[in-house]
């Protein structure tokens, strides 16, 4: 059975020590060398949720980790507190600050897996865009017909075949005709949420629904 202290304990044991057990049971000792999760979080575009706020983030984090099914680091009273989806509880939040200082060798590790899918903080692509310096999405209305026209073109020429945002049945399509769909889905793309500028959603929209400031 892996032991289990609070992260006050573990602080007061040292953590560095060869016998202190961590959250979920990683020996601590094997995370002491190496690049910080947090600095490895900070160059893949990840931001850790905040243990003070972000509270709708927190519980669907905390959601996600029930959603596994395993526990996976051990979380002390698991039974009583995965019967309470609505928000997450102390030690879970307190395992994700304690598992981001651990040290590893590369964003491959699976602690730092760990902390990047259940402790890092979500974005709508919009939001996203909207940070961008120069480019913007495409307003709705007839006065940006042409900006659409142009980034339909753009996706006729270069990825018709591959088709990105799934328009579907293309094969009929033609250049100077935006597809009815072609709003739609940059819509509903727009809103999904992502963690950071390398997710294959914002990549989309970024390329396919977007114009020139």
């Amino acid at each position: 059975m892996a032991l289990k202290f609070n992260l006050g304990a573990k602080i007061a044991l040292g953590i560095g020590s060869a016998t202190t057990v961590g959250v979920g049971g990683y020996v601590a000792n094997e995370y002491l060398s190496g690049t910080k999760i947090t600095e490895l979080l900070e160059k893949d575009e990840l931001v850790l949720l905040a243990k003070g706020g972000d509270a709708g983030q927190w519980t669907k984090r905390w959601k996600e980790y029930i959603d596994k099914g395993d526990n996976k680091w051990n979380l002390s009273n698991y039974d009583t507190s995965s019967k309470n989806t609505g928000s997450a509880p102390e030690n879970f939040k307190e395992a994700c600050t304690y598992n981001s200082t651990k040290k590893v060798n590369d964003n491959q590790t699976d602690i730092y897996k760990e902390v990047a899918e259940f402790c890092t903080k979500g974005f709508a692509v919009s939001e996203l865009i909207g940070k961008e310096e120069k480019i913007q999405l495409i307003a709705e209305g007839d006065s940006q017909h042409q900006k659409w026209k142009e980034a339909w073109g753009k996706y006729f020429d270069e990825v018709k075949s591959s088709d990105p945002l799934k328009l579907g049945n293309l094969e009929s399509s033609v250049r100077t005709t935006v597809p009815s769909n072609y709003k739609t889905r940059c819509d509903e793309e727009k809103v999904k949420e992502v963690r950071n500028k390398k997710d294959p959603t914002y990549l989309t929209v970024k390329s396919w629904c977007t114009t020139n400031k």
